[in-house]
């Protein structure tokens, strides 16, 4: 190696250093501009997965995306025309209901051994201050206001539809940072992450809808207020699996617990119901066994997501898992180490066919009959 060869390599060793450098301070720094560019991409998987059945029967691929986009619009229009007014009065009522639901749980808790000492920081606010950092983490920058919160929804939908319009040009763009005898693996572990997220994305769909349905249903049957805005509310959260459940029942418990302590076991036991039913039988027939991530796994993620990265960390906290369990496992298990692994998304291999026995008295012969 002569010293111009030398010199290049240590300048581009340096290069990459700094990058990585800045892009570490930019994540801590403003850690909602790359959730933003993930979200956009997971929006364009989407896109792309919806609009292949309009691209089968012949449309062209613009058409099929923007087609899909201008449906997805429009059925939120429609929702928001048809259950917004309701949405809108029964969150105004639940937003009323909440503090006096606080204070009887309060009232409720007081006589206990350690209830007093909750009650008090319920009251003064102090628990909510020590609690919400771990629960919630904080909304950094730009998330911080409504309007920054409409200003980023508008840029993940831009990204969706310019990402799912042209996604060749964007993965070319993308493979040219790699070496190009790696270009076509690259390609092929960055579509197995865009199956698993495909896949994961419709289970939580089914799921989301499900569960918005049985709420419904059982707090309607038993006499709980504003049963579609709670409905709505756990609908929504089971996006965020196991710390969304819980964090939905929170109002209805709250809610029901105003009316009377027996309502609130009811409605405890409905909510209990309704996550096992989506847990062991929506969940298992709608992404299969095949796209399942450890509990464990998913409840770390969550809350350090949640914690370091705000509300929408915690949102995307399971994608974004799912994204870098498909990477790991393709480029490390597999190229690294060599090691067979059946990585997230995919189908398990069929098992081999053992070979028939053979008859009493016939021995086998190399392998067959």
């Amino acid at each position: 190696m002569d010293d111009a060869q030398f010199v290049r390599r240590v300048l581009l060793g340096v290069g990459v250093a700094l990058a990585l450098v800045a892009a570490c301070a930019l994540l801590v720094r403003h850690p909602e501009i790359p959730l933003v560019l993930f979200a956009g991409v997971f929006a364009a998987v989407l896109l792309d997965a919806f609009s292949r059945p309009l691209q089968w029967i012949g449309l062209p691929r613009t058409a099929a995306v923007l087609a899909i986009a201008l449906l997805g619009l429009a059925a939120f229009a429609a929702g928001a025309w048809l259950l917004g007014p309701s949405l809108v009065q029964q969150g105004s009522d639940l937003a009323d209901r909440i503090p006096a639901a606080i204070d009887r749980a309060t009232n409720l808790v007081a006589g206990a051994p350690v209830g007093d000492e909750v009650a008090s920081a319920v009251k003064d606010g102090s628990l909510w201050d020590r609690a919400a950092p771990f629960v919630f983490g904080s909304l950094a920058g730009v998330f911080s206001t409504a309007l920054g919160a409409a200003t980023a929804a508008i840029a993940i939908a831009a990204l969706a539809i310019f990402i799912a319009l042209q996604p060749r040009l964007y993965l070319r763009g993308l493979l040219l940072l790699f070496p190009e005898a790696r270009r076509a693996r690259i390609a092929e572990v960055l579509g197995a992450v865009a199956h698993a997220l495909r896949r994961w994305m419709v289970g939580r769909a089914v799921s989301m809808a499900v569960v918005a349905l049985l709420s419904f249903s059982g707090l309607s049957l038993l006499g709980v207020p504003i049963a579609l805005a709670l409905a709505a509310i756990a609908g929504l959260l089971t996006f965020v699996p196991y710390v969304g459940p819980v964090l939905a029942a929170i109002p209805a418990l709250l809610v029901a617990l105003a009316a009377s302590p027996e309502l609130a076991i009811w409605v405890l036991g409905l909510y209990v119901g309704v996550q096992l039913i989506e847990d062991y039988v929506v969940a298992p027939l709608a992404q299969g066994s095949a796209l399942s991530l450890p509990p464990a796994l998913l409840v770390i993620g969550q809350i350090a997501f949640g914690v370091l990265l705000g509300g929408l960390g915690l949102l995307l906290a399971t994608p974004l898992l799912v994204a870098v369990t498909v990477l790991v496992q393709s480029l490390y298990v597999e190229d690294v180490l060599g090691a067979d692994v059946q990585v997230l998304g995919e189908p398990a291999p069929e098992d081999e066919e053992e070979p028939p026995p053979a008859p009493r008295g016939q021995p086998l012969r190399d392998g067959r009959l």
